[in-house]
């Protein structure tokens, strides 16, 4: 029975890595055939002369570099996107943060206006701490 259970368990997982491994050749194979050389030639398209003649264009292909090229070009403009994105919620998040200490400063009469993005003072939780006990003391 194990021997059966291993044997058949086995000859799965072989199943599935030939599978695997033939899918992974003709993926790659698909990539590489809209590849050209790198060391192509760069050709043209030209328009016969004689206009009752029909032909057809070839695939269009680019190279490895040309390729590389422009997914680098899409990258940094994601990037800058990603930075600019990222600098507007800080500001925003700043300016909340900021009403919210105007707001708690008009409540408790203490004034923490800036106190919360002061990191080269005391940590944080003693600043709440401080703010607390104001809170109470007032109350």
């Amino acid at each position: 029975m194990y021997y059966k259970l291993s044997r058949g368990i086995l000859l799965w997982f072989i199943k599935q890595w030939n599978d695997t491994r033939n899918t992974v050749g003709t993926i790659n194979k698909l990539i590489n055939d809209n590849f050209l050389p790198d060391n192509a030639p760069v050709t043209e398209a030209t328009t016969p002369s004689d206009p009752n003649v029909s032909t057809t264009a070839a695939p269009f292909k680019i190279t490895r570099k040309e390729f590389n090229r422009i997914v680098q070009r899409n990258l940094r403009g994601l990037q800058r996107l990603y930075n600019l994105e990222l600098q507007d919620a800080l500001k925003q998040i700043v300016g909340t943060a900021q009403s919210g200490d105007r707001h708690l400063e008009t409540r408790s009469g203490v004034n923490v206006v800036g106190a919360s993005f002061s990191f080269h003072q005391a940590s944080l939780s003693a600043k709440l701490k401080d703010v607390q006990q104001a809170i109470i003391s007032k109350g």
